[in-house]
């Protein structure tokens, strides 16, 4: 019997650049089960290649472990947040018991056997442990890691329902299972939760998701999911994890800290990813769960649900300590509002009936009154925006109205000032946010009365507004039209109350870039963190700043490790503040993180904020223009300079679907993209279509200096070949290996393994008797290291067709000059012979070879990493390693389109007086030598396998908790505008 198990999973998926190549071929390599699935759901190619260099080791009676400590993929965590991990044994054959316990803590964990599960055997396929033919219908198999022991069913010919019965027993450390919401806890002795079960959640051929439930029955656990109406195949997979992450992804939620300091996140969506503007959106689950975090051990639980599943609803704090929801969405795009309200009682632990709202409302917001009463101004129905004003009796549960806004608003601020009035700011009248609000409004509790409070620069919503130590109150960010894109202001504005005007808008300072719905928190001493948000490209930030108060300034602070809007930020007892959940473009994230404020520069105050004595009106902000979307001309790469890639990013964030408006033609924009590799698992090679060459698929795992490493390979034999068939392969023909979509390493699944360090190649450093040209299979870095060197290598056999030199060391084919261009004929490009000789950013490069106009074409774009790979002269030992057709070229670093995966602050380069490849800072300068290919878009790949098609209009999203794993094992990598060495 098994346990149920499964991954944290992104919701859209990337592309697999194994199934585009199989839409090439046409020919899938038979009984691979992976590749099969791969095909129909591309987001598993992430997450079974986060494993597939994973070893498991066998007991004598047949029970499989596996060695995570050798597993070194970017994309798996160590252990989460808490510093918790798990170990994980599985059986022989699936009718066996599977073993999921805590790592350190054997007595914590839970071991299970499945009814009417087959004995089929276990065999390990890449990393991944598969039981072929254990359920009717399908297959399972399981991904483990140190967070998460993953199970996936796989049904190709799903039952109309699954049902499953698992019995069980428990470790001497647990105490007992505990249902909680859709989740089953495993509850030590010592009161902590520490593992946990979620319940199955099936991903149908089509992308429709369906979640079922777990529950408890005696010794057994049963799991139940409807599967009617799905279209085949469907994928299944409920997951054991740890506890450091919250139990359910959360955003457009409410975060506040309890009495006991414990934080709770409450209710909210799921399966969603963030919303592109100001209306809104999509929510593809509605949820009631609760979320607790307890700073002591730095791990969540679930806690008391709402008895209303609910987002975009009003939150208020009250002077008891309990919390008030109003109102809010309870159905997708707020289809349907509620009325309902509820209070979480402290002394009860639980959410108890708060009476009802004048009328449903959602997307209001509320605030607390003197003496503990509390009011709910404004808000939305399904409609229309409304003006009324709701006051809650506290103690009472009772809600009566109170004087009506002066007009309908929706999507607003409402602050609680120091004098006992409220402060209402911005929003929208209507519930498309067609107009957006710039005035505001201040509330007399004493009179029942509002008075007009001033108008701001610029009309706002979706920002913040946070009352300062000084009474007056700080609004950021937020957009001026809906939708957000293009209109997201980095301008600040400071209210102050005025006795005969009701108060003014004074101009504030200027942040360091635009977001909205990001989150202020007032910290101790005064000072405000301003941390993510969505910017003008609906680009979710991890830049956070700090406000200071006294010199009226914005101050960059430390990074966020992953990108999030729509969360929340809880200040701690500590003084730390706690920042959890929300969104990207892709997905919802479960991760928190805790910004410390020691260490940040003591303030020195050096001015206040401007007051020409009354309203002050600078117009609204202007952000750059960049301009539409630029589509892409000509054709896809070539075959040859192909890197994997098959979605696109910006300064903050990876994996978004191509294009990115503002980011113009890179690499991901143009498919297929797909490396063209096909492994063969009776000799462990892999065989690459496009260059002739036949690779090891797995090193012997020794190391060697640069003098033995030649040696080594012409020694090797295979059940295939003979010692003298395989050798050292060169600089170039290593390169060729590398897939820039994956990291830690960089290789394609097609691979057994790659260890994340520098592989030699038999290329020695041109004019040097001490240096030789290394591959870094961790991200795809070329650097020369000493000879000396110990590093591992992976040999290679076959003629290589890309061969244009005896050393085999460049890519391009023969290079022929014109006045204004330079061709290779031989991979069909055609190259600007000439760079305009000024530095830029990244982001400025892309945009400039997409709008370039040379010799009457205008489909140039800024090359892939493998196009610009193919012309640096490995041979030469000349200043300037690039071929002398073009015209004084430069030996500084050129960008590349290509991004590096795991770090969104670094895109891929070369430096051509050194020749090394590396991911440098965005935001650097470098040069841009453009490129367009000569072939013409390809009317139809003439292909009728029908797998892995792309869509159009650019590649998939981000699966949002494999790449939040990636940035924050990845965040150590970050470097500077220099190549490393």
């Amino acid at each position: 019997m098994r346990s149920v198990v499964a991954v944290i999973l992104g919701l859209t998926a990337l592309a697999g650049t194994r199934n585009q190549a199989l839409a090439q071929s046409c020919e899938p390599p038979p009984g691979d089960l992976l590749v099969e699935i791969q095909e129909h759901f591309p987001a598993a190619r992430k997450w079974f290649g986060m494993v597939s260099s994973l070893e498991w080791d066998r007991a004598p009676d047949g029970t499989l472990s596996p060695r995570l400590e050798d597993l070194h993929a970017r994309f798996v965590l160590e252990h989460d947040p808490a510093g918790q991990a798990l170990e994980a044994k599985l059986p022989p054959v699936a009718s066996g018991p599977h073993r999921v316990a805590l790592r350190g803590a054997p007595d914590l964990g839970v071991r299970t056997e499945e009814l009417g599960v087959a004995a089929v055997p276990a065999e390990v396929l890449r990393g991944v442990v598969v039981y072929r033919n254990a359920v009717a219908g399908g297959d399972l198999l399981y991904k483990v890691t140190p967070t998460h022991v993953d199970e996936y069913l796989y049904l190709r010919a799903p039952p109309a329902g699954l049902y499953r019965e698992l019995e069980f027993d428990v470790g001497r450390g647990v105490a007992r299972l505990r249902e909680a919401g859709r989740l089953i806890a495993v509850i030590g002795k010592d009161g902590a939760a520490h593992l946990r079960l979620s319940a199955p959640v099936a991903r149908a051929a089509d992308g429709t998701r369906r979640t079922g439930t777990l529950y408890v029955e005696g010794h057994r656990i049963i799991a139940e999911l409807d599967l009617r109406g799905l279209a085949a195949p469907v994928l299944v997979d409920p997951d054991w994890t740890t506890t450091g992450t919250m139990t359910v992804a959360h955003w457009a939620d409410f975060g506040f800290r309890r009495g006991d300091d414990k934080v709770m996140a409450v209710g909210g969506c799921a399966l969603a990813s963030c919303p592109l503007g100001l209306a809104s959106s999509s929510c593809n689950q509605v949820l009631p769960s609760v979320d607790v975090w307890d700073p002591a051990q730095g791990t969540w639980q679930a806690g008391p649900p709402l008895a209303l599943a609910r987002y975009s609803y009003a939150g208020v704090v009250l002077g008891s300590g309990d919390l008030l929801v109003a109102g809010g969405c309870t159905e997708s795009g707020c289809a349907a509002v509620t009325d309902v309200v509820e209070r979480y009682s402290n002394a009860e632990d639980r959410f108890v009936d708060a009476g009802r709202l004048p009328r449903p409302v959602a997307n209001a917001t509320a605030a607390l009154l003197p003496g503990g009463d509390a009011i709910v101004t404004g808000g939305c129905d399904d409609k229309a925006c409304l003006a009324g004003v709701a006051r809650y009796q506290a103690g009472q549960d009772t809600w009566t109205p109170a004087a009506a806004l002066p007009g309908p608003r929706g999507f607003h601020t409402t602050t609680a000032l120091g004098d006992g009035r409220v402060l209402v700011i911005g929003g929208c009248a209507d519930v498309a946010c067609a107009s957006v609000l710039g005035d505001a409004s201040v509330y007399d509790p004493a009179t029942d009365r509002w008075r007009f409070a001033g108008s701001m620069d610029t009309p706002r919503a979706g920002h913040s507004a946070t009352l300062l130590d000084d009474g007056t109150v700080l609004v950021v960010g937020g957009c001026r039209s809906q939708p957000c894109k293009g209109t997201a202001l980095a301008t600040s504005t400071v209210w102050r109350a005025d006795a005969g005007l009701g108060g003014v808008f004074l101009i504030g300072p200027q942040m360091n870039a635009p977001r909205h719905h990001h989150t202020t928190t007032r910290l101790d001493n005064g000072e405000l963190l301003v941390a993510g948000g969505t910017d003008g490209t609906d680009a979710t930030r991890a830049a956070s700043e700090i406000y200071m108060p006294l010199s009226h300034r914005f101050i960059e602070a430390p990074r966020m490790m992953m990108s999030r809007a729509y969360h929340v930020a809880v200040p701690l007892a500590n003084g730390e503040v706690l920042v959890g959940g929300g969104c990207n473009p892709a997905t919802c994230l479960p991760w928190a993180e805790v910004f410390d404020p020691a260490g940040l520069p003591v303030e020195v105050p050096d001015g206040g904020v401007a007051d020409a004595g009354g309203l002050v009106d600078l117009g609204p902000e202007s952000p750059p223009d960049w301009g539409a979307a630029v589509p892409v001309k000509g054709g896809p790469h070539p075959r040859l300079m192909r890197t994997g890639v098959t979605s696109c990013s910006t300064d903050e964030t990876q994996d978004l679907p191509c294009p990115v408006p503002g980011w113009p033609r890179q690499d991901g924009e143009y498919q297929p993209n797909a490396r063209a590799l096909r492994p063969s698992a009776a000799a462990d090679e892999v065989t690459d279509v496009a260059t002739g060459l036949t690779w090891q698929a797995k090193d012997d795992g020794k190391t060697y200096t640069f003098e033995a490493a030649g040696g080594a390979c012409a020694a090797l034999s295979t059940p295939t070949t003979s010692a003298g068939a395989w050798r050292l392969p060169t600089v170039v023909e290593l390169l060729t290996s590398i897939d820039y979509s994956h990291i830690g390493p960089a290789l394609d699944q097609a691979f057994i393994d790659g260890q994340p360090t520098n592989y030699w190649t038999a290329s020695a450093v041109a004019g040097s008797r001490m240096l030789g040209w290394t591959v870094k299979f961790d991200a795809g870095e070329v650097v020369p290291l000493l000879r000396d060197s110990a590093l591992p290598i992976r040999c290679v056999r076959g003629a290589f067709k890309a061969a244009q030199d005896a050393g085999h060391l460049r890519l391009a084919g023969p290079l022929t000059a014109t006045a204004n261009t330079v061709r290779d004929e031989a991979n069909v490009l055609e190259w600007q012979r000439k760079d305009d000789g000024r530095k830029r950013s990244w982001r400025e490069s892309l945009d400039y070879c997409a709008r370039l106009t040379l010799d009457g074409h205008d489909d140039w774009h800024l090359p892939t990493i493998f196009e610009l790979l193919s012309l640096v002269e490995f041979g030469s030992a000349a200043p300037v390693k690039i071929d002398p057709a073009f015209d004084a070229p430069r030996g500084d670093i050129h960008w590349s389109s290509t991004f590096n995966e795991g770090i969104p602050t670094l895109t891929w380069s070369i430096t051509f007086n050194l020749g090394v490849v590396d991911g440098v800072t965005i935001t650097g300068g470098g040069y841009a030598r453009c490129v367009r290919h000569l072939q013409p878009p390809a009317a139809g790949t003439g292909c009728s396998c029908g797998l892995g098609q792309r869509p159009a209009g650019g590649g998939p999203g981000i699966a949002g908790a494999l790449l939040v794993a990636a940035i924050l094992v990845g965040r150590a990598r970050r470097r500077g505008g220099k190549p490393r060495g």
